[in-house]
């Protein structure tokens, strides 16, 4: 069963002149995320990183079906990348409560992809 679909798209250029304010990026990502970006030399691949992050959270809370900022927050989402370098998705706050909301079992898919200027994310969650 599918409880919800959500797709974004940014412009990286916007999102790399966002994240030369601390306050936006502290705002908007996570601890971890924000160290991952620690080890990226470029800064293209750096800003395509944080606008990736930020088209998944907004597409996240698109499939929740809350957008961002009325229940869900930013900072309730964070992306990482299993072994195999595939995005995952941890939930946490009201993230985590609307997930669990949705029925047991409901899982999160996302997918991210860029081509320069834009970054997308689309997000599938499903259950049984």
């Amino acid at each position: 069963m599918i409880y919800g679909i959500g797709t974004d798209i940014v412009d990286i250029r916007r999102i790399a002149e966002a994240v030369r304010d601390d306050k936006f990026v502290a705002r908007v990502f996570t601890k971890e995320e924000i160290a991952r970006t620690k080890s990226i030399k470029s800064k293209k691949q750096r800003d395509g990183f944080f606008a990736k992050r930020f088209a998944a959270k907004e597409a996240i809370a698109k499939a929740l079906g809350t957008g961002i900022g009325k229940s869900v927050m930013f900072k309730d989402i964070s992306i990482s990348n299993d072994a195999k370098g595939a995005p995952k998705v941890t939930l946490t706050g009201n993230g985590a409560k609307s997930v669990s909301a949705l029925g047991k079992g409901a899982t999160v898919h996302l997918s991210l992809a860029d081509d320069y200027p834009y970054a997308q994310a689309f997000v599938v969650i499903s259950g049984k």
